[in-house]
């Protein structure tokens, strides 16, 4: 009891949900969301971990807009052992209810990979299934 090194002592904060728009969005208006992740321990060992974050994403009504971005940074006894940085933005154009036609973007840095990055380019087509559609599972208001 003398000492908290002698404990192991964490503190998490994690999964704290942060919306960027104060009220409720209009059809078109960009929608956001922000996480931020923290554990912190301490004992034999002294470790951390930072996470976050980012998605927003717009509808309208031909075109459907993504933004992702995510950190991760983790240590040991003041060792990195952790380092990651993600963005991707992805943009859509629906044909119809199901059909739309897609385009990605999506850049990652992880300084403990054997890569100095990785860089992704696609361009698609989806099709969403009539099944899967909230309003085609059973126990749902059908309209």
């Amino acid at each position: 009891m003398s000492s908290i090194k002698n404990y192991g002592m964490a503190v998490i904060l994690s999964g704290i949900s942060i919306s960027a728009l104060a009220v409720e969005p209009v059809d078109g208006d960009w929608k956001s969301n922000a996480e931020v992740g923290i554990v912190v321990t301490n004992g034999n060992t002294k470790t951390s971990t930072v996470s976050a974050k980012f998605d927003t994403n717009k509808e309208v009504e031909k075109w459907r807009h993504n933004l992702h971005a995510e950190t991760l940074s983790s240590s040991s006894d003041n060792v990195k052992s952790a380092e990651k940085y993600l963005a991707s933005g992805q943009s859509s154009y629906k044909f119809n209810k199901f059909d739309y036609m897609f385009g990605l973007l999506m850049y990652e840095k992880d300084l403990f990979s054997g890569y100095q990055y990785q860089a992704t380019l696609v361009a698609g087509y989806g099709r969403r299934l009539p099944c899967l559609l909230s309003s085609s599972i059973p126990g749902t208001n059908q309209q």
